[in-house]
């Protein structure tokens, strides 16, 4: 799971993620504030393209809830 940093955005949603599917990395989540909330985004590694691709977005309460 990746926080996304305001700082270092670039790096949390290009670089990071560039790594991550060089090392095979199947899935991973990113948590970023979008209008005032915070929301996780699951991604999974399309292996075709060698990209990640978005699997569900969902709010952080609602992920929680969930367990």
């Amino acid at each position: 799971m990746e926080i996304v940093s305001p700082s270092i955005v670039d790096d949390d949603y290009i670089e990071k993620p560039a790594l991550y599917a060089r090392l095979g990395i199947p899935e991973f989540w990113r948590v970023d504030e979008k209008d005032g909330e915070l929301v996780v985004e699951m991604v999974t590694l399309d292996e075709a393209t060698a990209r990640y691709v978005p699997s569900r977005t969902a709010p952080l309460d609602v992920v929680e809830a969930e367990g």
